[in-house]
């Protein structure tokens, strides 16, 4: 690494620093859908959450690059910092990280090789227990593996998390334990969201949560709430201590309940239906800061909340209460940070159901193997809308060889 290529700025919402490449072959930078080898012709590579699909600013940021070196000779970068940031590729090549706080702290990983370098099925359509099952049958029925049935927002009570429709899905702890006497696993999505709307003594989590002082506040030491799918949302703040307590509650009640076997943690970059917050957000330099990165138009919380504290995701301290050391449990977070390791799954971000669809997810299952979580896929068949019958074959195909297969179109 050669950082003498330009000054290094170091101010409190500012940050650059610039290094030489040893050659133009540089992949990483997630997440974008981009070609596996970058543009290194003055293209800017924003580092923000966004849920921004299809091309840019998706679910998760990866600072993290490979380059090439000769004979064959490979290193890696890793800049440990969760502030958004740009990085600038340049022709000579050279390579400019910008960042708007934390501090530069990076990991170099030496090789000597690439190698060395970086050493299920869904649908949004079960709408009730009877479905499901049918769903597992009909899988049986035409002789095709099935490790594990996934359920989306159906099978909740007013899409509030830790809680079952009674109507819909009044079978469905017995449901699960069917489905573990046929060898299949059972994990159903969750929303680190949690519902604020009810009248107080209604529902647990929440209730629990404003007793523990656990959710993000605003200026005026009240929840913040926004919007996600069950309306008026709070958002667990987890870099409180307490909030992992609480979370490794609510899950550990759930569980007692209906004996699942994975959690697909969604809209957790945090995603949010209006701008920071039902009020907004206040004017200051975490919402307006000098140096804004490349995303869109000024630095709105658009689809996030107020920059006043922006939680991480929970690690995996419920899991090892829940089921011991002798399971596995897998977590699925839809916006996973650079940390989430081991059984983590990572997700490529919906695509359009055309035959071009086909080659957009490969890049980025490389790229996520990259970032050290192996076990990634695409939505198989995509995600909106429908898909050719033909298409969808020649996915399922392709499908086979992703090391996370799941269709949940």
């Amino acid at each position: 690494l050669n950082t003498t290529v330009a000054p290094l700025f170091f101010a409190e919402q500012f940050l650059q620093i610039s290094t030489s490449l040893p050659s133009p072959f540089i992949s990483g930078l997630g997440e974008h859908l981009t070609p596996l080898v970058l543009d290194t012709a003055w293209t800017r590579v924003t580092l923000w959450n966004r849920d921004m699909a299809p091309t840019a600013y998706l679910y998760v940021s990866h600072p993290f690059y490979l380059v090439m070196e000769d004979g064959c000779l490979a290193h890696g970068v890793f800049l440990l910092n969760s502030n958004a940031m740009d990085v600038l590729l340049q022709p000579s090549p050279a390579l400019t990280w910008r960042t708007t706080g934390g501090i530069l702290d990076f990991y170099i990983f030496l090789g000597p090789d690439p190698k060395s370098v970086v050493r299920h099925h869904g649908r949004w359509c079960c709408s009730s227990t009877e479905i499901t099952r049918q769903v597992v049958a009909n899988m049986s029925a035409a002789r095709f593996p099935l490790d594990v049935q996934w359920n989306d927002l159906d099978y909740m009570d007013a899409k509030r998390d830790f809680t079952f429709n009674k109507k819909n899905f009044k079978d469905y702890p017995e449901m699960v334990r069917e489905f573990h006497r046929r060898g299949v696993r059972y994990i159903m999505i969750v929303d680190p969201g949690i519902s604020s709307s009810g009248p107080p003594g209604t529902y647990k989590p929440y209730d629990e949560g404003l007793k523990r002082g656990v959710f993000i506040r605003n200026a005026t030491g009240q929840p913040l709430i926004g919007k996600v799918w069950p309306g008026p949302t709070a958002f667990p703040d987890f870099t409180n201590p307490a909030t992992h307590e609480w979370w490794h509650d609510m899950v550990k009640d759930f569980h007692d309940q209906v004996p699942f076997d994975g959690m697909w943690i969604d809209m957790n970059e945090p995603s949010n239906f209006v701008e920071g917050s039902q009020d907004g957000c206040p004017s200051n330099n975490l919402e307006q800061p000098p140096y804004v990165p490349g995303m869109g138009s000024r630095y709105q919380p658009l689809r996030g909340v107020c920059c006043l504290l922006l939680p991480a995701w929970p690690g995996g301290g419920w899991s090892r209460g829940l089921l011991g050391w002798g399971s596995c449990p897998e977590h699925h977070p839809m916006s996973p940070a650079p940390w989430m390791r081991g059984v983590s799954v990572g997700f490529v971000p919906p695509v359009p159901q055309n035959p071009s669809a086909l080659c957009v997810p490969s890049a980025e299952v490389l790229l996520f193997n990259l970032f050290g979580v192996p076990l990634v896929g695409a939505d198989i068949c995509g995600f909106a809308g429908d898909t050719s019958e033909e298409l969808c074959v020649r996915w399922t195909q392709l499908g086979a060889f992703y090391p996370f297969m799941r269709n949940h179109n």
